[in-house]
């Protein structure tokens, strides 16, 4: 028996029809592309994209938007990635002009990205650095200065040009490759490489611990005895989703890591003490520190909460760990390096002391006699 096709049924052949239609035409485009070629994708991404490559006077950063957090707007996505700014002064960056996706600036705070969109935006004014540096070695090949405790080594974050690679590349004839990297508040020794096949030779050094690192640093807390920590070494945020992204941890499932603790003067409430690295995780020395009950003096990340280092970072809060007062930075110290030459195999020997930059601490000045 025929009978003839309800409604639903008839709407239902029709959209199997227009689903047919729009199958064989994006199967002739296929064929014709040649090249003039598209990548698709399913709906609500977009192919991958990359700008044109910044240059060096052009202080911008970009970040590509991968697959998770979908349907995020830009000001979560910007509070999210780069977190020393607030979701606040995200919104005022954004209407103001100065974030752009995929090259065409957004004012609207609230615009959802889609997976793979690239996010840029000017970095505006950097903060202030202290530029001072001794210089320690050089040669044809390599340069070691002693770095602040107040400068990247890098570009990174909010800082562009005020770098001590830049700086230096600036005042030197040639150009200079760092090939490691303290922390911005880490003072001392950093090597330079004055082509790419030496720092390539010596990134493979440090790779292989080929470079012998002791560090001076001030921790929270009285002991005598050496310590040595093992903990492996993870980040934060493979753990907890929420967690700062730079934050690092000791877990099971981390990697190997091992600090050796040297006590050389402990009172009034703080241990000065010698620290040898023998693997390079990220912010090492300060994790492992907090892990053996000590936490590095001043340290910002390490021992406080999520909400109080962004605080301090953006200097609405003032750097004060009581009962030690007013501590600038993190009192750590990078004091002495020895290494083979990497043209010349000759040893070298390095070395610059703390005191002076720990002298920074008013505390260390009068209880330590700094």
């Amino acid at each position: 028996v025929i009978r003839p096709m309800t409604d639903r049924e008839a709407l239902y052949f029709r959209q199997i029809a227009i689903l047919a239609s729009l199958t064989q035409l994006s199967r002739r485009l296929y064929d014709l592309r040649g090249p003039f070629r598209t990548h698709f994708k399913i709906a609500g991404q977009r192919p991958k994209r990359s700008l044109p490559q910044q240059k060096s006077l052009d202080p911008a950063i970009t970040f590509t938007k991968q697959t998770k957090h979908s349907q995020e707007t830009l000001v979560q996505f910007l509070a999210r990635r780069f977190p020393y700014h607030s979701a606040a002064d995200w919104v005022d960056r954004i209407q103001g002009g100065m974030v752009h996706v995929n090259g065409a600036a957004v004012h609207l705070p609230h615009t959802i990205l889609c997976t793979n969109d690239v996010v840029s935006y000017q970095r505006g004014d950097e903060p202030e650095v202290d530029p001072a540096v001794q210089l320690i070695y050089t040669d044809a090949e390599v340069m070691v200065v002693c770095k602040s405790g107040n400068i990247p080594v890098a570009e990174s974050g909010r800082y562009f040009h005020n770098t001590l690679t830049k700086i230096l590349s600036n005042s030197t004839d040639g150009e200079l490759y760092h090939t490691h990297r303290l922390d911005r508040e880490t003072s001392g020794l950093v090597v330079f490489a004055r082509s790419t096949d030496v720092c390539a030779t010596l990134n493979h050094m440090f790779a292989q611990q080929a470079i012998t690192k002791i560090y001076s640093a001030v921790l929270v807390g009285e002991f005598t005895t050496p310590i040595t920590c093992e903990e492996p070494i993870i980040e934060a945020i493979a753990l907890d989703p929420t967690a700062l992204r730079f934050r690092m941890v000791v877990h099971p499932t981390g990697k190997h890591a091992r600090t050796d603790f040297r006590p050389l003067c402990s009172h009034s409430g703080l241990t000065v003490c010698e620290v040898k690295l023998h693997t390079g995780r990220t912010h090492q020395i300060r994790v492992h520190a907090l892990a053996i009950g000590f936490p590095v003096l001043g340290d910002k990340l390490y021992g406080q909460s999520d909400e109080a280092f962004m605080q301090l970072t953006r200097g609405t809060m003032s750097p004060s760990f009581p009962p030690f007062g007013h501590v600038p930075r993190h009192m750590l110290h990078c004091a002495r390096l020895h290494f083979a030459h990497p043209t010349t195999g000759r040893p070298l020997e390095l070395g610059a002391p703390a005191d002076p930059y720990f002298a920074e601490c008013e505390y260390l000045r009068t209880h330590f006699s700094l």
